[in-house]
């Protein structure tokens, strides 16, 4: 958002020439301008959520949906079902069961700790190795 009111102020910018200075003419021009884009994005934001608002309102309206009459609202609910639901419930289907999830989560789990114990159990003797052989190493260039 920052690179829209520098272009507006290198376009606003007028300069001239005096005493081999570039001199910026119109700095008051240019905060009037940013505060103008600022209005006018806070404007379409807010717009843009109203007119979400307003034609979903206007939809569900014109659908009836708010109407007493119960042959309609059946009607409705079955094509909601027959067209939008099935692809919910298609979804739902692909999930993995809570149970499945249960396990998966306490195998992962116990593995990871014993992968951590294993590796805070095998690090004396690695460490030992590791500076044996840089002794051996240095012993050997020492001699």
């Amino acid at each position: 958002m920052w690179i829209l009111p520098l272009l507006f102020h290198i376009a606003a910018v007028k300069t001239t020439k005096l005493n081999d200075k570039a001199i910026l003419a119109n700095e008051a021009d240019f905060t009037t301008r940013v505060k103008i884009m600022g209005f006018t994005s806070r404007l379409l934001k807010t717009g843009v959520k109203w007119g979400v608002v307003v034609g979903a309102v206007k939809l569900s309206i014109d659908q009836e949906v708010w109407s007493l009459n119960t042959e309609r609202g059946s009607e409705l609910y079955s094509k909601l079902k027959q067209y939008i639901l099935p692809g919910t419930i298609v979804y739902r289907e692909k999930l993995p069961s809570p149970e499945e999830v249960h396990l998966n989560v306490g195998s992962k789990w116990n593995g990871v700790i014993d992968s951590i114990f294993g590796y805070a159990n095998s690090f004396p003797s690695t460490l030992n190795s590791a500076v044996n052989s840089l002794y051996k190493v240095a012993n050997a260039e020492a001699k």
